[in-house]
């Protein structure tokens, strides 16, 4: 049994821990946790929340690993009627400045390492009020000081439950709000995919490595715990570590980038483990190759899933389930599949009018899971969704048969290894060093990552600098993940004759 779709977010675990108190939530490097004991765990957690002086629609953010703790203080929040704001933990102390500011975030759990950074951040994030170590003895020690007496608190399908920061073309991150309808939405859409998907009439294993600041990690996290799932908490995919979870804990559920399993299947080869466990492979941020899919299929032995979505749509819109997963239909493994339950597709031109069948355009996209709004920022709100549609910014065509394909990025967005990368907001920092006079930034194909960040520089007259040099630069500005590795120093950026670089060209 399940929640009823229209139940909120803070009700996923008191179900469970009413119907299957002994049954296991999750695993965190080997502590159990059963839905009795997550049930009881958040209610101390969302008073500690309300006892720290947090008020319904107060924000407080979340910085570190995936952990028990993270799931604790996940549903504490929504139990307490607080926003959950996710922060990599990657980022450098000027981007969580600027985040948590933009959220004004009230109260900050985070791993002991992060500790000495957010206190020397307090001056600039005068809405700091409390930050608390989530360290194991030290977060059960503060946890177990507080009653756990469920708030009760009432929800409405329109409070806002989460806040996941997602950079665009300005190079500002954004706050995406999301909702209870949205997560209703995206559940309810979720058992029309097949009976392939996660089932709750039986018990089902799942691997949770995604981070818990991106959309898929709080999404991954309410799939498996509304169906009473075990999930086993993971601080980052690891093919080795992910192809022995399978064998020993029997797992059922992974979702990974395609680089991930191309990885697994090197070490699945090198030293073979049981895994008829594992029924479908979820994946999603690119398509598949025709020669991985093969090879997966022959190895593995299981069923693929592939996902295309974004934050503002909270997660999945289409789906390509196993039975599209053909191997001798290679150009359909380049779709993304079709609309999942619930939702519509659309390709517009530059004014909104909608597009023949085959005809590329920007995707497009009509749900109940769209977000709320991008907080405190109500004319990129109104630029992104007219009429219920939201613009994805992604360019792409739709078949006969309603398969999805996308085919480039408006917003030039590069994807590397399952992070996304915002060339706007790499360009801005490159544009602080003194030798540079004009920066592009794009993706280019990397058989590894999937694509790699590139930077593309013109120098100021009379400078010049060596990519060690850019990189040691920009290493205290931007996340690893976002700095170019790759550089080609040229005159000019092609430019139109309005002045915008040409990217493609430089692609």
């Amino acid at each position: 049994m399940t929640p009823d779709y229209e139940q909120p977010v803070a009700d996923y675990p008191r179900f469970h821990a009413a119907r299957t108190p002994d049954d296991v939530a999750y695993i965190d490097r080997g502590a159990i946790c059963t839905y009795t004991q997550l049930d009881k765990r958040s209610n101390q957690v969302a008073n500690g929340i309300i006892g720290a002086g947090c008020r319904p629609g107060d924000r407080l953010a979340y910085l570190g690993i995936n952990s028990g703790a993270y799931v604790e203080t996940f549903f504490a929040a929504n139990k307490a009627k607080i926003v959950y704001v996710g922060v990599n933990w990657r980022l450098t102390p000027v981007e969580l400045d600027y985040i948590l500011n933009d959220a004004g975030v009230k109260l900050i759990f985070c791993d002991a390492q992060f500790v000495p950074m957010l206190e020397t951040l307090r001056e600039k994030v005068p809405s700091i009020e409390r930050i608390i170590n989530v360290d194991a003895s030290a977060f059960a020690e503060w946890r177990d000081g507080f009653s756990a007496e469920d708030p009760q608190n009432e929800h409405a399908p329109q409070d806002a439950i989460l806040q996941v920061y997602t950079s665009g073309t300005t190079g500002k991150p954004k706050g995406v709000v999301i909702t209870n309808a949205a997560m209703s939405e995206q559940r309810r859409s979720e058992d029309g995919y097949g009976d392939w998907y996660i089932r709750s009439d039986e018990k089902e294993t799942i691997i949770n490595a995604l981070p818990n600041s991106h959309i898929a990690g709080p999404g991954w996290l309410l799939v498996g715990i509304f169906r009473g799932a075990k999930l086993i908490l993971m601080a980052a995919p690891d093919p080795g570590e992910f192809l022995d979870l399978i064998e020993n804990e029997r797992v059922t559920h992974l979702l990974a980038v395609p680089v991930v399993l191309q990885m697994m299947l090197e070490q699945q080869i090198e030293k073979p483990r049981d895994l008829s466990s594992l029924k479908i492979y979820h994946y999603g941020a690119s398509p598949i190759a025709p020669t991985l899919l093969k090879q997966a299929i022959e190895v593995v032995q299981c069923g693929f899933c592939q996902y295309y979505g974004m934050t503002e749509t909270t997660g999945t819109m289409t789906v390509m389930g196993p039975e599209s997963h053909d191997i001798n239909k290679p150009e359909r493994l380049k779709s993304c599949g079709r609309a999942v339950p619930g939702a519509q597709v659309k390709i517009c031109d530059p004014d909104g009018n909608e597009l023949p069948t085959g005809d590329s355009g920007e995707i497009w996209i009509k749900t109940g899971a769209v977000m709320k709004e991008y907080w405190n920022k109500p004319e990129a709100t109104a630029e992104a969704v007219v009429d219920g549609w939201y613009r994805t910014g992604d360019g792409g065509h739709l078949d006969n048969e309603g398969f999805l394909y996308v085919t480039d990025r408006i917003k030039d967005m590069i994807i590397s290894g399952g992070e996304n990368v915002y060339s706007t907001e790499v360009e801005n920092a490159l544009y602080e060093h003194p030798a540079v006079a004009e920066a592009a930034v794009v993706g280019v194909p990397d058989e590894k990552w999937g694509e790699k960040v590139k930077g593309v520089v013109v120098f100021a007259k009379g400078q010049t600098a060596t990519e060690e040099e850019l990189i040691a630069f920009l290493r205290d500005r931007l996340a690893g993940y976002k700095i170019p590795r790759l550089y080609e120093f040229i005159d000019a950026l092609p430019r139109t004759a309005s002045g915008k670089v040409q990217k493609f060209k430089l692609r």
